[in-house]
């Protein structure tokens, strides 16, 4: 970092005439002016410092960047948890953000009822419950949701199993009709009554 004014100036100089040459290849679209851009901000701005004037300080990473990159899992959450709530309540995941996520948030933390209601109406993550209850998605107010869920999934469905096998009717085996014995014998004994020809015309 220089201190002394004119190292300032010339050092700036030097970067306006990179930024000209890198115009230049914008316009003309002829590359080779990009060597003397190089040039001009790397060598050039350092024989620009005439004077030992200069600080001493390390140069570090943006902190910005850091910051961006360590929020990136959080912010990815958010923005998950935003959308579902969006479609859920028909609107904006921008107002859903702004003015509704807080007090969402609010009832996870403080009412374990709602937090199971809200967790199974959105299908939210392990991940995204956690965001919510600033929590990992491992720790036991997490899990203890996730497992009362599937508990009371369970119960419906032998529940469902149960109203199913009671509503399907029994079907009762049909009545074997006996005969007497006498009604056999009868039968046997009558004559078997032979079917008359069609009369044809000569037979009147």
């Amino acid at each position: 970092e220089y201190l002394d004014k004119g190292d300032l100036v010339r050092g700036y100089e030097k970067l306006s005439r990179a930024d000209i040459y890198l115009g230049r290849v914008n316009r003309r679209q002829y590359y080779g002016f990009w060597s003397y851009a190089g040039d001009m901000m790397s060598a050039g701005v350092n024989t620009a410092r005439m004077s030992n004037k200069y600080s001493h300080d390390r140069l570090h990473f943006p902190s910005y960047l850091s910051k961006m990159s360590r929020s990136k899992t959080a912010r990815t959450l958010r923005k998950s948890i935003d959308l579902k709530l969006a479609i859920y309540l028909h609107t904006s995941t921008k107002r859903v953000d702004l003015d509704i996520l807080p007090y969402v948030k609010h009832l996870v933390n403080n009412d374990p009822e709602m937090r199971m209601i809200i967790t199974k109406e959105l299908e939210l993550e392990p991940e995204e419950l956690g965001f919510l209850l600033d929590k990992k998605p491992d720790s036991k107010d997490v899990k203890a949701v996730f497992s009362a869920i599937e508990e009371e999934l369970s119960k419906r469905e032998i529940a469902k199993r149960s109203e199913v096998k009671v509503a399907e009717p029994v079907k009762e085996p049909e009545p074997v009709i006996e005969m007497k014995e006498e009604k056999k014998e009868e039968l046997k004994k009558k004559p078997v009554e032979k079917k008359k020809n069609q009369a044809s015309l000569f037979d009147f």
